[in-house]
């Protein structure tokens, strides 16, 4: 699970504590494992920008994990006590043995740490029998900003790219990897750059991690020099000291054109053989903050400028999370998925606009319309009783066409795979499901918490959608042109259903020429 979740916008430079405090609580919660203790040791400052109270941050996370019942809180206080007795400084570097002996101190399975920088706070939590990274999250504190997108798609395009060469990876058995260090120039921080590639990577889980920071004090230790260029000695002294098989290095170089290149390397600690390497681009703009490569070309650009006012929402192409590895969710398996730019409804279709394709088309009229009748009073509610194959229809009336599944679930769970559309946790009055007490759909224009950043509304509840794709179980969905499934998958949940449909992983199905009363569409574009 890679978690983003949503953003804490900042009142001129203080931080909603118990807002963020919140979040952090919920996504700990979510964590997979056998893990039931955990306390939170030390939250750096790297900020000069944001003001956070951070031991009222523990503090209130402390509190709001204990209400989610899954797992035992170790007290800050006590915590304190027992450093200072047994001389151990969290505020800086922490050894795997100290935070192994700290474990059985206080009997605490994972410490959470980070740090916090301009745009964001940083957390990881460390598993104390192995000094790997069981989780961390990415919590956003201000406006999502250029240089905040730049380091979230990085982080994806890594991902990517290691993923593409998992086979060779595998075949070299490496398991256990760490960053020794990566180059960057101003105004990158190579610290921050390095943190939000280790969110990646641990919560992609494909490899263990051991964190960049616990390493330092082996440096020191060993005597072992940190150099960029890294040295295969110096590697494998320390590979086989912490027991890791690989490290992550690199150097982020500036052309003329402004263009940033990350040139990054996985080298094997036991042969010195490269494993594995990749050029990853971004570029700062003309106001100096970073950010990645325009999302659209000029040509896409000049487009959505003259659709303006369209109705759509215009979504990069690129890399995203698709599916979860949640044992509960079988049918939505975990994998990057890559789409490439598309425009959304904002909205689902109302029975107002199907009326318009009806009578110009001569076509059948829902089964929910009284009598083949649409009342007045229901023209902005979204239009069910329709088939899939009507909602391909109407789609295709327009010039438009039904979303695939992958483009719904990038819509609705953005490039960080959150699980909602507006992050990781659930409540009754967030969208329109069962839990809401709301027995019928409501208005498409209608605002409340289920929508994207984007501002695409209802895509958790009100009425599940038809996409366009075949269904098959295990999260592979078929065009219909290469498939001979007979159902066609439904996307999110509805006033009918739960919180458990509402989850953007979520996959149902139906047979094409079926109706439902809780099932209806939007349509989508290419651009």
């Amino acid at each position: 699970m890679f978690v983003f979740p949503n953003l804490i916008f900042a009142q001129q430079t203080r931080v909603d504590t118990e807002a963020l405090a919140e979040r952090i609580a919920n996504s700990v919660n979510e964590l997979v494992g056998n893990y039931r203790t955990i306390a939170i040791s030390r939250i750096k400052q790297r900020s000069r920008n944001r003001a956070i109270d951070l031991e009222q941050l523990i503090d209130y996370t402390n509190v709001k994990i204990v209400r989610g019942e899954r797992f035992q809180v170790t007290d800050r206080s006590k915590l304190q006590l027992i450093l200072k007795e047994q001389k151990i400084q969290l505020s800086e570097f922490v050894s795997p043995n100290d935070y192994r002996e700290l474990g059985k101190l206080l009997g605490v399975e994972l410490f959470v740490y980070g740090t916090v920088y301009d745009e964001a706070l940083i957390l990881k939590a460390i598993d104390v029998q192995n000094s790997s990274i069981a989780w961390a999250g990415v919590y956003p504190i201000s406006e999502m900003t250029a240089r905040h997108q730049m380091l979230t798609n990085l982080s994806q395009s890594l991902l990517a790219s290691l993923q593409q060469s998992a086979r060779r990876i595998q075949g070299e058995e490496i398991q256990r990897v760490s960053f020794w260090d990566l180059e960057a120039p101003l105004p990158l921080s190579s610290e921050e750059i390095i943190d939000y590639l280790t969110v990646a990577i641990a919560n992609d889980k494909s490899l263990k991690l051991v964190d960049r920071e616990n390493l330092q004090l082996i440096y020191n230790e060993q005597k072992l020099n940190q150099e960029i260029y890294i040295d295969e000695n110096q590697a494998r002294r320390l590979g086989e000291l912490y027991g890791v098989d690989a490290f992550l290095y690199g150097n982020i170089s500036r052309r003329v054109d402004g263009e940033f290149v990350a040139s990054m390397k996985m080298m094997n600690v036991f042969s010195g053989v490269i494993t594995w390497a990749d050029l990853l681009k971004f570029r700062e703009n003309d106001e100096g903050s970073v950010t990645i490569s325009n999302p659209f070309s000029r040509k896409i650009q000049e487009r959505l400028e003259r659709n303006k006012g369209n109705g759509m929402i215009a979504i990069p192409g690129g890399m995203f999370l698709m599916g979860t590895d949640d044992p509960l969710y079988a049918n939505s398996n975990r994998r990057l998925m890559r789409v490439r730019p598309f425009q959304i409804d904002q909205t689902e279709v109302s029975n107002g606009d199907y009326l318009a394709f009806v009578e110009a088309n001569n076509h059948r009229r829902p089964v929910s319309w009284t009598q083949g009748m649409m009342l007045p009073e229901n023209a902005e509610l979204p239009v069910v009783g329709i088939s899939w194959e009507d909602a391909r229809m109407y789609c295709r009336f327009l010039g438009k066409r039904l979303p695939t599944e992958a483009e719904w679930e990038r819509a609705a769970r953005g490039t960080q795979g959150r699980k909602y559309p507006w992050g990781p946790s659930f409540s009754a009055n967030f969208s329109v499901t069962r839990e809401s007490g709301i027995d019928s759909s409501v208005n498409v224009e209608s605002v409340n918490r289920d929508q994207t950043p984007e501002g695409i509304r209802h895509l958790a509840g009100n009425v599940r959608e038809y996409v366009s794709d075949a269904y098959r179980p295990g999260g592979r969905a078929e065009r219909i042109s290469d498939s001979n499934s007979m159902e066609r998958v439904v996307r999110g949940s509805s006033w009918a259903f739960g919180s458990f449909e509402a989850a953007g992983f979520y996959r149902g199905y139906t047979r094409p020429n079926l109706a439902w009363p809780d099932v209806g569409f939007r349509c989508a574009n290419d651009l």
